[in-house]
């Protein structure tokens, strides 16, 4: 598969699906951001991995599937106006990278991992 930055893909392990919550650069404070967005790789099948963004009261703001390109690389972001997500759900596929009995694409199995992440500062949401 093609990679972006091939020393910094990232996936979790034993599972394919995980959560980013945003706090204030060296501190526990929560905080939010204006814009997100995800290098994708290895998406191969359509409307199965997907990104969901959520404001502070858990409600969600946007959510998308990520554009499938064999062998190669999506991209999915998020922007507002304000800083108002606050986390990000990303499901990577359907199937984990972990997966011992792994039959591949034939299967209707897709592994996906990210590739790079932005986002913008992240804002104290007490201001």
């Amino acid at each position: 598969f093609q990679t972006f930055s091939p020393k910094r893909l990232f996936t979790p392990i034993k599972d394919n699906e995980f959560w980013i919550r945003f706090t204030v650069p060296g501190k526990k404070t929560k905080a939010t951001v204006r814009g997100f967005g995800a290098v994708f790789v290895g998406v191969d099948l359509e409307k199965v991995t997907k990104m969901t963004a959520y404001d502070i009261n858990d409600c969600v703001i946007a959510s998308e599937y990520v554009e499938a390109k064999r062998n190669g690389l999506s991209f999915l972001g998020f922007y507002f106006e304000k800083p108002i997500i606050a986390r990000v759900a990303i499901e990577l596929g359907n199937f984990e990278i972990d997966a011992k009995n792994y039959c591949g694409y034939r299967c209707d199995e897709d592994i996906v991992v990210l590739d790079d992440f932005l986002y913008g500062e992240p804002q104290s949401i007490f201001g």
